[in-house]
């Protein structure tokens, strides 16, 4: 092969000699061609004819999931966080995200919108854009993840992971 096809298991846009588009992931590459299945489909290029390729898994990408948190809610939001981004870098192996490779450390903190209400922010950095269902996955795992998470006590103060007193 002379460099010309991307690596298995990248996400690419091929253009074909008709101008149309082709998103898919390269399933195979040959000596003489590669296999690129989109959708319902699989395509078949000639690596000769690969002039036009744009390599989506080359940059990463990062990824907001936002899980609400009640007003009644009382969990102890550092350990929740914590917990949270825990789950989800350990569903990265699993079986539903399997092409789901992160890049970064999962980050997740409390926010507070201007109307006083509070969500949990993940963001995610991954080696590809996340598939509608692999966002939808980490999204259910991050949820499971937060309401896991033991409330405090009435009463006790919530403290974060340094020690300190949460605001």
């Amino acid at each position: 092969m002379f460099g010309s096809a991307p690596p298995e298991g990248d996400r690419i846009v091929v253009e074909t000699p008709t101008g149309k588009e082709i998103d898919g992931v390269v399933e195979y590459v040959g000596a003489f061609s590669t296999r690129v299945s989109s959708g319902n489909s699989t395509w078949h290029f000639s690596n000769g004819k690969l002039e036009h390729v744009r390599n989506l898994s080359q940059n990463p990408v990062t990824t907001a999931i936002e899980v609400p948190i009640a007003a009644t809610s009382n969990h102890d939001h550092a350990a929740a966080a914590d917990a949270v981004a825990f789950a989800l870098t350990q569903a990265a192996g699993n079986r539903s995200l399997t092409g789901m490779v992160l890049v970064d450390d999962v980050r997740a903190a409390v926010r507070t919108s201007p109307e006083g209400e509070q969500s949990l922010e993940v963001e995610v950095r991954t080696a590809q854009p996340l598939t509608g269902p692999q966002a939808d996955r980490l999204h259910r795992v991050a949820s499971r993840a937060f309401e896991g998470t033991s409330p405090v006590p009435v009463g006790a103060r919530a403290v974060d992971s340094e020690g300190g007193e949460l605001d």
